[in-house]
């Protein structure tokens, strides 16, 4: 569970979660039994990009680990990047209007199965597919939130917390309060704080004032 033998000033999420789950482990969610769920959001835009890049089958190349993605899969893993979008900029382009058609990303026809990869003569609805997380083989575009979302076992009755990526010293700050409140005791834990959206995303004065303060408390802990 923890690297360290003993930890000092152990935080009181780091006490009561138990499991990590990424990629490779999101199919045991469903069967996942825990008193709450805090998962770490980013700005769509960016793990959209993010997830493409580190997709992509040239950059799987160049990183030398092709050979994770299995050999009876590999050739068309190849030949979809390559055919349907070996650059990001083919990639979004994909996701507009097809020759005249004026549509949307939403607008695409896949009938296949997650596990294939149908792009011969069809780059406009299999990228289409890809963005939407339909082919398997893309991992982190596969699981994208709305996917997260639906393993999650008895969702209605779950306890979420969310950090995001952006604001993360602080909104574990307050993920700590509530959890020291609702599940235990932190000396460092304010009571009574319940988590909440506490800072406009899209106000650059706000946020670039709580960086200031992340990077003064980082500075003070150092």
């Amino acid at each position: 569970r923890h690297p360290c033998r003993q930890v000092v000033n152990e935080t009181t999420a780091s006490r009561l979660i138990q499991s990590y789950y990424h990629v490779a482990d999101f199919g045991l969610l469903p069967q996942s039994h825990h008193d709450f769920y805090v998962l770490t959001l980013r700005d769509p835009y960016d793990r959209t990009i993010s997830a493409f890049v580190y997709e992509h089958f040239r950059n799987v190349q160049a990183r030398g680990e092709v050979d994770r993605i299995k050999k009876g899969v590999r050739r068309d893993v190849q030949g979809a990047c390559d055919t349907c979008f070996a650059t990001l900029e083919q990639f979004v382009a994909r996701l507009g209007g097809h020759g005249n058609e004026q549509s949307s990303a939403e607008d695409f026809v896949y009938p296949h199965h997650q596990s294939e990869i149908a792009y011969q003569g069809d780059c406009h609805n299999f990228t289409r597919a890809v963005f939407h997380g339909r082919v398997r083989i893309f991992h982190h575009l596969f699981f994208n939130y709305r996917k997260i979302k639906s393993l999650l076992p008895r969702i209605e009755d779950q306890t979420l917390l969310v950090t995001r990526l952006e604001y993360l010293w602080h909104d574990w700050d307050v993920v700590n309060a509530f959890l020291g409140t609702e599940y235990g005791t932190n000396a460092e834990t304010v009571a009574g704080v319940a988590p909440q959206v506490s800072h406009n995303l899209l106000d650059p004065a706000q946020s670039s004032n709580t960086n200031e303060q992340q990077q003064q408390q980082q500075q003070q802990q150092q």
